[in-house]
């Protein structure tokens, strides 16, 4: 059967695909914040304190650079997981991501846009053969770089990474964790665990009645979308995790 379109109707049409359109690039030209592409130069002089094994595995399976199959040492999630297959996330995980950014991060680091641009990534582990369901957009604002990463029901992660090459003490990191999120309670110079060396150096603080974790180290980086004059350099990554599923507090 050949369908009939008055031109009435494709007016219309025309004109509502060009609203739709034009909304959308106009709600995306509005954002302060810009989609950033992967990363290269990725140093790993952070790597013991995550946990993270400098091994690859099958091709099948995502590196173990980057993730591990122990929940408690579950890898690196400032990085996207290089392989994984993009999945659609259903309206529950949608909503699980949004309620865990909207509690735990301070509205001035995302916006709609960020949100609608969160994809979702399922792979496997060469040890563990349980498909694992998470989430992951990297983004930037000026030179400041944010990851928004997690494990689908088990944890939420957020990450923002300025340039330079500094550290911060207790007092510093904290008043600048609390600057990230609300839910972040202060703890003495003593919870934390610190570990410090020529390469690196680590601020952890995990604060257990509150589900939420605080990690501060540095990285070396080259982001490949003109970020700092796209030059490799050291950055400074505050991360701040809020634990979903008690068994996976380390």
């Amino acid at each position: 059967m050949i369908m009939e379109f008055k031109p009435k109707k494709i007016v219309l049409l025309v004109t509502g695909l060009f609203c739709l359109c034009f909304m959308q690039a106009l709600f995306a030209i509005d954002s302060q914040f810009r989609l950033a592409g992967p990363v290269s130069g990725y140093s790993m002089s952070h790597d013991r304190y995550l946990g993270v094994l400098m091994r690859s595995s099958s091709s099948a399976f995502v590196e173990e650079w980057y993730r591990r199959s122990d929940p408690k040492l579950p890898g690196d999630y400032f990085i996207r997981p290089q392989g994984a297959d993009s999945i659609s996330l259903t309206d529950e995980e949608q909503a699980e991501i949004r309620e865990l950014l909207e509690q735990n991060v301070n509205n001035k680091y995302y916006d709609q846009f960020v949100i609608e641009s969160i994809a979702g990534y399922q792979y496997s582990i060469a040890d563990s053969l349980i498909p694992r369901r998470e989430y992951y957009l990297k983004y930037a604002r000026e030179d400041t770089v944010f990851a928004i990463s997690g494990w689908l029901g088990k944890f939420f992660s957020f990450y923002k990474v300025v340039p330079g090459d500094f550290r911060y003490d207790t007092v510093e990191l904290q008043i600048e964790a609390s600057k990230i999120s609300s839910s972040y309670r202060s703890a003495k110079r003593e919870s934390f665990r610190q570990l410090d060396d020529e390469y690196n150096y680590l601020l952890e603080y995990i604060d257990r009645p509150n589900k939420m974790r605080i990690r501060n180290y540095q990285i070396g980086v080259r982001f490949s979308y003109g970020v700092s004059d796209d030059q490799a350099q050291t950055y400074n990554l505050i991360e701040i995790t809020k634990f979903i599923d008690p068994e996976v507090i380390p």
